[in-house]
């Protein structure tokens, strides 16, 4: 999107005047919205998104449930920087553009950093000591008010049946190209057999739903989160799947479409994790909870293996894809992720 058509966006959140000098940076990092950084040369920078309603089909009710947790922490006194709205010159939460595109904007977090692949064992302590915090702080708030951003993205038993009716009726080429992944995913389904076991036992509560690295923002040459980003999927769920996710994200010592050869799991990072998560939650979490995150590492990682080769067999329908083979790339790396966690 060029910046000409950026501009019109930004001209339903402030005045024209403000707009002669501005900035627009994309933002790559994210697979599902597409996101630009505005400097309009003040005091302020602003993070601008468009959301894939394909994805979210109902932006209002995310919106709604960012607004509610983010007003929750603020009056709870909340450590961290909170995700502040900037609202249209209309006062609304989102500006629907003449395609009924739907767009958002935030407050940029200043003198922050991200990160793709864990710099170090203190950069994922620290990240999962916040995680552990947010959880904490987010302990009393009532789950079940919050709106499902994705219907069914919890549940697993969905997920293998979009996987069946993928290898049934997707691609059929891509499907014999990717017989060891499939097979790989057809003899594990235990895993997820044995999270199943558990579920129904496992305490409802708020959950990020994304908390990969990339999620949180560090203070500049620092190991200190500033923020928690992207709030689109929180939602009530298990804690076991955002610790889960949490160590898919942080011990891969790879990008997500890195297939070769090199090691994979950090072991190091897995402990830091731990270690850090349960600064603030191991008098919270129950003896199921406390007794389970590793099955629920284990489960994340499968199910986002899962994921990456259903939406591979469909075409690249969800996940955004930069080449071909990308999403078989993704399915391949979290399986080597997978065995090696097994492995150790």
């Amino acid at each position: 999107m060029d910046r000409s058509n950026i501009i019109e966006v930004i001209k339903h959140f402030f005045p024209v005047e403000e707009l002669e000098k501005a900035e627009v940076k994309s933002i790559k990092t994210g697979l599902i919205n597409n996101t630009f950084k505005i400097d309009l040369h003040t005091q302020k920078e602003y993070v601008l998104q468009k959301i894939n309603t394909d994805v979210f089909p109902n932006p209002a009710g995310i919106q709604e449930n960012i607004e509610a947790v983010g007003r929750y922490l603020k009056d709870d006194n909340y450590p961290k920087a909170v995700l502040s709205t900037v609202r249209t010159l209309k006062n609304e939460l989102m500006h629907f553009d003449a395609n009924r595109s739907v767009w958002r904007m935030f407050d940029y977090v200043p003198e922050s950093s991200h990160f793709d692949v864990v710099p170090s064992t203190k950069h994922a302590f620290e990240a999962a000591r916040v995680l552990g915090e947010f959880h904490q702080y987010l302990s009393s708030f009532q789950s079940e008010k919050l709106t499902t951003p994705i219907q069914g993205f919890l549940d697993f038993q969905q997920r293998r049946s979009h996987f069946d009716t993928a290898l049934k009726n997707g691609n059929q080429g891509r499907n014999r190209s990717a017989g060891m992944s499939i097979e790989f995913i057809e003899s594990h389904r235990f895993i997820l057999d044995e999270y199943q076991k558990i579920e129904a036992s496992l305490p409802k509560r708020v959950i990020h739903g994304d908390p990969k690295i990339s999620n949180f923002l560090f203070k500049e040459n620092s190991t200190d989160v500033l923020c928690l980003i992207d709030w689109d999927t929180i939602m009530q769920g298990s804690v076991l799947y955002d610790f889960g996710d949490m160590v898919r994200s942080f011990t891969n010592t790879k990008e997500e479409s890195d297939t070769n050869s090199s090691p994979i799991f950090d072991t190091n990072i897995f402990d830091a994790i731990k270690e850090g998560y349960l600064v603030h939650q191991k008098d919270m979490l129950s003896r199921v909870e406390l007794e389970n995150l590793l099955l629920g590492a284990k489960t994340v990682i499968y199910i986002q293996a899962m994921r990456f080769l259903t939406d591979y067999l469909k075409d690249d329908a969800y996940f955004k894809t930069s080449y071909a083979n990308q999403n078989l790339d993704r399915t391949n790396n979290q399986i080597q992720l997978l065995e090696a966690l097994l492995n150790n």
